[in-house]
């Protein structure tokens, strides 16, 4: 297949003249299992007796082979203006995951193209990119709806809509291009149309819009189709289109305005469509998008046609298969039956003129319904109504320990940041509809306000409305604790107050009496790995005193569980989530000391009060108060010694038990000393790719931060994975730039930090990377003639490339030539025989391998070069 593809394209390449018919393109694709793909080639192309035509094509995969597509004959369309649409289908498997350019050139485009010069003899080409990642999932391109070729009017707006509809419900975006020639670069000399004011497309709708033609013609632009999944670029279409611009009295269309729609699936949407002409002219109404591609219960619009103003309406009952994040368009598209006078025959011909609208449709899910919560002593099970959608996935379960009374707006999904609810759980879709929640096993807390809502979630991630709120309190029967307080500080007899909260209403039922309650100890504050410490016989002996403990340096948790005793075991009735006692720590700063309060208990901290020792009295005074789990105490002294305690104040929020709860720390203490480090200086990069060099400059953080740094130092690594290392220290504070000249590649990462004269470093800036200069170009003739000139085929520019791997092929797909050298030096002559060459057209393919942030990467290149053996004259 190979040998027969080199003919073909130089067979083209040597008889261009009489192949002068492409005028607009695209290459689209649909993914059949994991690295096989079907692809569709769409040209149109003039047609006509004296005008070349195209039964099959080639296509190249960018993985060093092509295949050559048949065109279908049935899907073959003549279209008004002498346009033949021809589709081309082949399928591909690819050899693993990576970056694939799916290419495509063609001699010639059509004749007169006004930003093109010399359109007649410049090539087509178009390409689509193609990404296989597994973790991206199966991908499909965009279909685009509306044919690439359009009429305009000069000294009028121009507006034209692709109509991209992606299946996979990714995100799109748009972008306008310059088209492509020879080897899929930008066609020399290549001009944007000229408008009188300006020429752009909207990234977001995809609306080419054209303000105004001002000359009549032909023209071509291009446009980039981006397809984006959770912020990745994950495929690209590069469309050519053609626009013909004439001179004519006529307008296009006008509609009145179209408003966005968001609706719940299930539900019909429904509205009108009206485009304004003239009163005598006709104007038709039609529909493309998203919306009408649906297999199931895919929307309606009849086409139209009214005298001066057309109206239509669109129906769609939407279905819960319609579901996700982005919404779908509906392009409206409005033509005339308008006319205008031929430039060269002087009679009246018709030229209808177009408008589009658009309007975008959200689908989102209905919120789950019904939601119930019913406690326990320990957990909150959730049911609710099983819903009549298969495409479901799963359903999110958000928790808030207190009632929000949140109602989504029109369009506001899942269960939003500001209202405080947490996710805590998932439950997939086919394991049913109800959830416990024990708080991951661990058990839920007493006396709290347990607030849930329930989301569906569908395949693409998009989500549902929220459920309505509902709450629940734990049934009350176990104990709960209140006080976990250190009353003596010390190594070894340390001592720290325990008391609990009777139980109220037990069931006496099943747990009729006597009780006990069992108290255990972990040395962390997490409750881990506990250990017995005594059992209390009486459901009203509600305090404990722990002793010689080391309450000096550690933290300590406990657990309480409640017995029934009345039976032989006893019975666990339940317990309570843990409490620990409270940490105190303190770090020392520059005549300050910052405090922090380490705790796990079950109740609700809202304050904390800071005592420190009177060294006259030795009593401790209240110093400051905080809300949070920090305080500063500043204007000390540095190197003197300073002793801390401190007082939290706690509530449960639904407790029977309403007093503040008050737990002291234990006593630390601490001296205050100067460890500021330094400011850490920003830091920019610039490349400089002709002197080969990156220049890093920097602030000087003295003139903005009290902290007097002395000098700096610069960090380094060649990849961006890398371990930074030291590259230079600089003994001076107001020298703010640094010259690097790396020897093997420019891309690079760095960072910079600064230092004092006490030795104190910043923390590292963040690293700035810079990415690699490309300097490899091939060039595509050559002589090797022996006169000394231009003997050998070498690299016009290389520089940062470590190997090649390079191939030269003749027009039968033999391999003529082949090295890993980067300098290359193929000298015209057979590598087997070391016989010349014959003059013509060579193809090459080079992977070359340069130096990058990744690492030692790849580079593809195809092209072909010009072998010439008798001396070339070039006529200006």
């Amino acid at each position: 297949m190979k040998k027969f593809f080199i003919a073909v394209i130089l067979c083209s390449i040597a008889t261009y003249i009489f192949a002068t018919h492409n005028r607009a393109g695209e290459i689209t694709y649909r993914q059949i299992s994991q690295y096989t793909y079907e692809f569709t080639l769409v040209t149109y192309t003039a047609y006509g007796p004296d005008i070349a035509d195209r039964p099959e094509i080639d296509l190249y995969w960018g993985d060093n082979t092509f295949n050559t597509l048949p065109r279908l004959d049935n899907m073959t369309l003549l279209l008004p203006g002498n346009i033949k649409k021809n589709t081309y289908i082949g399928t591909h498997t690819f050899p693993g995951p990576g970056s694939y350019e799916i290419f495509m050139q063609d001699p010639n485009r059509n004749e007169g193209v006004e930003n093109i010069p010399g359109s007649v003899e410049i090539m087509f080409a178009i390409k689509t990119l193609l990404k296989i990642n597994p973790f991206i999932g199966y991908n499909n391109t965009p279909i685009l709806l509306s044919p690439p070729v359009d009429k305009a009017a000069k000294g009028q707006v121009f507006v034209h809509n692709p109509a991209a509809y992606d299946p996979d419900g990714d995100s799109l975006s748009y972008k306008l291009t310059k088209c492509l020639g020879q080897d899929g670069n930008v066609i020399p000399n290549y001009q944007y149309p000229p408008a009188s004011d300006t020429l752009y497309v909207d990234a977001v709708t995809g609306d080419l819009v054209w303000k105004t033609p001002i000359k009549a013609g032909v023209y071509n632009v291009a446009l980039v189709i981006e397809e984006w999944r959770s912020g990745i670029l994950i495929g690209s279409i590069f469309r050519d289109m053609q626009i013909e611009v004439y001179e004519t009295t006529n307008k296009p269309p006008v509609f009145d305005p179209l408003n966005a729609v968001c609706i719940t699936a299930g539900e019909k949407v429904s509205f009108f469509v009206s485009a304004v002409d003239k009163a005598t002219e006709e104007v038709s109404l039609e529909a493309r998008g998203g919306p009408f591609e649906q297999l199931i219960s895919p929307a309606s619009f009849a086409k139209v046609t009214q005298l001066g103003r057309a109206t239509g309406e669109f129906i769609w009952m939407t279905h819960c298969a319609h579901v996700r994040k982005q919404p779908y368009s509906a392009i409206f598209k409005a033509s005339d039956n308008g006319t205008t006078v031929d430039p060269y025959s002087g009679k009246i011909v018709p030229l209808s003129l177009v408008a589009y609208a658009n309007a975008d449709i959200t689908v989102v899910g209905a919120a789950p319904k019904n939601l119930r919560a019913i406690p326990t002593i320990k957990s909150v099970a959730l049911t609710w109504d099983k819903p009549d959608c298969n495409q479901i996935i799963r359903f999110d379960i958000y928790r808030k320990n207190q009632s929000f009374g949140f109602k989504p707006k029109q369009c506001e999904l899942g269960v939003p940041a500001f209202t405080g609810f947490k996710k805590i759980g998932e439950l997939k879709a086919d394991k049913g509809n109800v959830y416990i929640d024990d708080n991951g096993g661990q058990g839920l807390i007493q006396s709290f306000n347990y607030c849930y809502h329930v989301v569906a979630v569908f395949p693409d991630g998009s989500e549902s409305y929220a459920s309505e709120e509902v709450c629940a309190v734990l049934v009350k029967g176990i104990p709960y604790f209140k006080k976990v307080s250190v009353s003596n500080t010390d190594k070894k007899n340390g001592e720290i107050e325990l008391a609990w909260e009777k139980p109220v209403d037990i069931d006496v039922v099943n747990y009729p009496g006597p009780y006990k309650y069992v108290l255990y100890r972990s040395n962390n504050k997490n409750g881990t790995s506990p250990a017995f410490v005594t059992e209390i016989i009486g459901v009203d002996n509600l305090n404990f005193t722990d002793k010689n403990l080391n309450t000096v340096d550690s933290v300590y948790a406990y657990k309480i569980e409640f017995y029934n005793i009345s039976a032989v075991p006893a019975v666990l009735i339940g317990s309570p989530q843990s409490a620990s006692s409270h940490f105190l720590k303190a770090a020392p700063a520059d005549k300050s000391i910052k405090l922090s309060f380490e705790k796990s208990v079950p109740w609700r901290d809202t304050a904390f009060v800071v005592y420190r020792q009177n060294p006259e009295t030795l009593n401790f005074d209240s110093v400051g108060l905080s809300y949070t789990d920090t305080y500063t105490d500043t204007g000390l002294e540095n190197e003197k010694e300073y002793w801390y305690k401190t007082k939290s104040a706690g509530k449960y929020p639904y407790a029977t038990v309403k007093e503040v709860l008050n737990n002291y720390s234990q006593i630390i203490s601490i001296k205050p000393y100067d460890i500021t480090a330094p400011c850490t200086p920003t830091l920019q990069v610039v490349s400089d790719c002709q002197l080969g060099e990156n220049v890093l400059t920097w602030n000087n953080p003295n003139l903005t931060c009290e902290d007097q740094a002395s000098g700096y130092k610069i960090w380094y690594a060649s990849e961006l994975e890398g371990e930074m290392k030291l590259l230079t220290t600089i003994n001076s504070a107001t020298v703010t730039s640094f010259t690097h000249k790396p020897e093997l590649s420019l891309a690079a990462c760095y960072a910079i930090s600064s230092f004092d004269n006490l030795g104190l470093e910043s923390a590292k800036s963040a690293k700035f990377c810079i990415d690699n200069c490309t300097f490899y170009k091939l060039p595509n003739v050559f002589t090797p003639d022996n006169d000394g000139i231009n003997d050998f085929f070498v690299p016009i520019e290389n520089k940062y490339v470590e190997k090649v791997d390079f191939k030269i092929y003749s027009r039968w797909g033999n391999l003529v030539f082949q090295t890993d050298n980067p300098e290359i030096k193929w000298n015209g002559k057979f590598m087997d025989t070391d016989n010349d060459v014959a003059e013509g057209y060579y193809y090459y393919v080079c992977d070359a391998y340069e130096r990058r942030l990744s690492g030692l990467e790849a580079r593809y290149i195809v092209g072909f070069v010009h072998v010439f053996r008798s001396k070339v004259i070039i006529k200006e």
